[in-house]
């Protein structure tokens, strides 16, 4: 993100402002973010990919690591599948904010059952 240091709060404003698609970060501004070394990010992006819970973008640069290929940066989706794996403060920061907006999301809908479909209407 063009050098500057970001924070939780500075990502979570970033993607509140609709910037989701242009947010893009290196091992080493991740683990500055969740505040872990960068062997750890390195570690859950490569066991990430392997599992194939994502699948990096084509157009990414890439760098062999072992057997994997890793993207040298990382999106939104990566960021907060990382948030999930990884065990600091700072990640569970971001994991509480991305549940609050799920359930605060699911709060706001209203859920049809109906014999043969289950529709949901905002």
């Amino acid at each position: 993100m063009k050098g500057e240091e970001i924070t939780i709060a500075g990502l979570i404003k970033r993607i509140e402002s609709g910037e989701r698609k242009n947010i893009r970060l290196r091992n080493w501004e991740l683990a500055r973010l969740f505040g872990v070394y960068e062997a750890a990010i390195r570690a859950n992006v490569k066991a990430i990919i392997q599992g194939k819970v994502i699948i990096p973008d084509s157009d990414l640069e890439f760098v062999q690591m072992g057997k994997t290929c890793l993207p040298v940066v990382h999106g939104l989706e990566m960021i907060i599948a990382l948030a999930f794996r990884l065990h600091s403060p700072d990640a569970d920061k971001l994991r509480k904010w991305t549940m609050d907006k799920i359930v605060h999301q699911a709060d706001n809908k209203i859920i049809v059952f109906g014999i043969n479909n289950l529709q949901i209407l905002n």
